[in-house]
């Protein structure tokens, strides 16, 4: 027979055990005490953001536990309402966040967040098309935009959109897919065209070339379906903004990018029997910032010149990769500096696009520069290569595999060199260019540099 009283203890003993249980796992606040809170941490979806951009905090504790919502955020000493800020002034922010549990008060880390001043974009090209270069029945181009060939078009840069810009300055251009799926190079010139004179045929303009850059294998169809390039042209400001140039010239700013669709009209759906290449905008972007001007001088020395060491008019002696490019300057040119632009073309076996080759760069005799161009990793561009192609193939590459070969990535820019000169006495100048370890296998690709020098004058 069972014993009553003892049924009775046992039942109270297993809800004591109960109660234990479930009093050790709870605190006051109905959360664990098995893994204690020790510390809670802030953080921040961006580093640094313009004017009126939103800042978004999120705080965790030790527990990887989301408490944003019961945790109070401090803008230095100001509370803000909720997770979010949004600055209205530029400058630098310390944030931390404080949260209150069992009676005890914890701060987080502190973090800064930069405030970048606000941005004038200024739109220079707006979704222009190119096409190959013997296309017939084209779109027109905007009234405001001339159309030098399919693969060329330029714009006059204005008076009011240079009292636009700041004083730093930034080249932002966007390339859109259409039926071209292969690297092509592209190219933008600052154009001088002398007052009032027409841009077209002018012999006596000029062009500096600011920026160039690569274009992805894309296929039109597969997102993404464009890529953006940037370029810091702060020296370009400078000429821009200068009295003494403005009353001699006209500016304007050109785009080349040449391409072909015979292949992508094979691979690409939709682009059969297609002649869009590709499909560009540019914009100056300059922030809200302080500028001092001094008087400026430019003299140009190349533009996407090809040297070839098995051309006579391409090199000095023929066999080697050697040039010489001179200029005439009138003044001293003081802080004087050279912009230089290279790249290495020729897809065949042994091409030197696959070819790392050491340039020496050296003025009226004296070593300026040496350096091998390419060497990154090109598989942040991995992403935007969206067409099959051989230089990617299927799988990811090695940093040590990228350096041995890349001299350039398919969806990247060509890097801007800046070399100091110092002072540039008036007189006769000589740029010598020698890429020794250049072999041109089959008498094939090129070596295409641009140079000019930029300074001030008294």
């Amino acid at each position: 027979m069972r014993n009553p009283l003892r049924s009775i203890f046992l039942y109270l003993m297993q809800l004591s055990a109960l109660l234990i249980f479930v009093t050790g796992c709870r605190d006051n606040d109905g959360d664990s005490d098995v893994n204690p809170i020790e510390a809670i941490f802030i953080s921040s979806n961006e580093n640094t953001l313009p004017v009126g951009e939103e800042f978004v905090f999120t705080v965790l504790n030790n527990l990887d536990e989301d408490i944003t919502s019961i945790s109070k955020i401090y803008i230095g000493n100001t509370l803000i309402e909720g997770n979010v800020f949004s600055p209205e002034e530029p400058g630098e922010y310390s944030v931390v966040a404080q949260y209150k549990h069992n009676d005890e008060l914890y701060t987080s880390n502190t973090i800064q967040v930069n405030v970048a001043p606000k941005a004038t974009i200024v739109n220079l090209f707006d979704r222009i098309t190119h096409y190959t270069r013997k296309a017939t029945d084209v779109l027109p181009v905007p009234e405001n935009i001339l159309k030098i060939s399919n693969t060329t078009h330029a714009r006059k840069i204005t008076n009011d959109m240079i009292a636009q810009l700041h004083g730093k300055l930034r080249l932002n251009v966007t390339v859109w897919a259409a039926c071209d799926n292969y690297d092509r190079k592209g190219h933008i010139q600052l154009v001088f065209v002398p007052t009032g004179e027409d841009y077209v045929d002018n012999e006596n303009k000029i062009e500096i070339e600011i920026a160039r850059f690569i274009t992805p294998f894309m296929n039109r169809n597969i997102s993404p379906d464009h890529v953006d390039y940037s370029f810091e042209i702060d020296n370009v400001l400078k000429l821009l903004k200068d009295t003494s140039l403005k009353e001699k010239y006209d500016f304007y700013i050109s785009m080349d990018l040449n391409g072909l669709t015979s292949t992508g009209q094979k691979q690409v759906p939709g682009c059969e029997g297609r002649k869009e290449t590709f499909i560009a905008s540019i914009d100056f972007v300059s922030p809200k910032s302080e500028y001092e001007h001094t008087a400026q001088t430019f003299h140009l020395l190349a533009k996407k010149f090809g040297i070839k060491s098995y051309k006579d008019s391409n090199t000095d002696v023929l066999g080697e990769a050697v040039k010489t490019f001179s200029i005439n300057t009138e003044k001293d040119i003081q802080n004087a500096k050279l912009y230089f632009i290279t790249s290495s073309h020729g897809a065949n076996q042994g091409g030197e696009e696959y070819n790392r080759r050491e340039h020496f760069l050296s003025f009226d005799g004296s070593s300026v520069a040496s350096f091998i161009p390419g060497g990154v990793s090109c598989e942040p561009f991995r992403v935007v290569n969206t067409q099959g192609n051989g230089i990617y193939g299927p799988s990811p590459r090695t940093d040590e595999e990228w350096a041995s070969f890349s001299n350039w990535c398919p969806g990247d820019i060509i890097p801007i060199r800046e070399f100091d000169l110092g002072t540039v006495s008036a007189g006769n100048h000589v740029l010598k260019i020698e890429i020794p370890s250049a072999q041109f296998v089959d008498n094939q690709g090129s070596i295409s540099v641009s140079a000019y020098i930029q300074g001030e004058t008294e």
